[in-house]
């Protein structure tokens, strides 16, 4: 059972290691560094009496030196003036909303907003002040939500294993209705007609869903799709995972006897079950070499909402695969990312794409 060391609940703990009586933990939080401690636990007195503990500082959590001008200025504002508050929902989802407050107070008005979902689906939205992305969408002047439906880790497993079987259902209803109750609970910091949704792998695969799906595709004025799923059918015969298709489509083993009843389950399981419904804008980042996600339905994607007459972008990246980890191609996508969102979302950039380019 984790204890709370520094007293202090708005971050997290992960400890590093362990021997005897003394463990060595991580703390961080969205507006801290993190820092690495020594506990050392002396033994009870009594079985009635508690164990206490001592904590020594190892590494502390100043803000690193050497940054250039415009990125110094940008960490001491995410340091120092982002705020944050966590919403929820009755079944255990999570979304935390980060803010620079500085930059709500000097545009006077609420800001634009960018939905960011995690992948996996079994990962996690953390909240650490070293998250790449979320720094730069914070940077940018964007009101940014992470969200953790079910099926994310560290909830505990029956959270976790409440998505087997219910991919397109439980996933997507708590992303749309976390969204929902952001905008309700923090309309003075949240404009509602300025609502982006970006995610990668499952991410992409949420994002296809909720600009898609009948109840909250209004909730959405523009989208961005890394290497999504958007085809189960497809991606059951090409992927790398197939297991992944049946666990989370069915909650069954991989069986490669494959029946027309499969491919209809899986189907109407489809971010392509919805696509005549889409409407905002859409930018696709693509691997070409994306053996986890083939990249095939992307471009076939991408193509059905051109033929709708939808704002679609596709940017393909040769030899690139599901992380786009190549350096040139993933410092491309993050830029094209930044400059999509500022144009779509009409972002305050109160520090320009200096930042992001430094």
């Amino acid at each position: 059972e984790w204890l709370n060391f520094l007293d202090k609940a708005d971050g997290e703990y992960e400890m590093l290691g362990c021997e005897g009586t003394s463990l060595v933990f991580r703390y961080w939080s969205f507006n801290r560094l993190a820092s690495a401690h020594l506990v050392r636990i002396s033994t009870a007195a009594s079985d009635d009496s508690a164990p206490t503990f001592s904590v020594v500082s190892l590494i502390d959590d100043k803000v690193p030196r050497g940054l250039a001008p415009a990125a110094e200025e940008l960490f001491t504002a995410l340091t120092t003036t982002v705020k944050q508050h966590t919403v929820r929902l009755d079944n255990g989802a999570e979304a935390y909303l980060q803010y620079d407050q500085a930059v709500l107070s000097g545009q006077g008005k609420p800001l634009p907003c960018l939905v960011v979902i995690h992948g996996g689906p079994f990962g996690a939205s953390p909240r650490d002040a070293f998250l790449f992305q979320r720094n730069m969408f914070v940077g940018m002047g964007l009101a940014v939500l992470t969200v953790n439906y079910r099926g994310s880790t560290g909830f505990g497993e029956d959270f976790l294993n409440a998505l087997l079987g219910k991919i397109g259902e439980v996933d997507v209803d708590d992303c749309g209705n976390l969204v929902r109750a952001a905008l309700s609970e923090h309309s003075s910091i949240i404009d509602k007609d300025r609502v982006g949704v970006y995610g990668g792998s499952h991410g992409g695969y949420l994002t296809g869903w909720l600009i898609g799906h009948p109840e909250y595709r209004s909730l959405f004025s523009c989208s961005a799709l890394w290497n999504p799923v958007l085809c189960l059918p497809y991606n059951m015969q090409a992927t790398d995972i197939p297991d992944w298709v049946t666990a989370c489509g069915k909650d069954e083993p991989l069986q490669y006897a494959y029946t027309a009843e499969d491919n209809a389950l899986f189907w109407d399981k489809s971010p392509f079950s919805v696509v005549k419904n889409v409407t905002c804008p859409a930018l696709l980042l693509v691997g070409t070499k994306d053996l986890r996600v083939p990249p095939h339905q992307s471009v076939h994607y991408y193509y059905t909402l051109r033929s709708q007459g939808v704002d679609a972008r596709l940017h393909t990246y040769p030899e690139s695969g599901h992380s786009i980890a190549n350096m040139e191609h993933n410092i491309d996508a993050q830029l094209n990312l930044a400059l999509w969102f500022a144009d779509k979302l009409d972002a305050p950039m109160p520090y320009g794409l200096a930042p992001i380019a430094e």
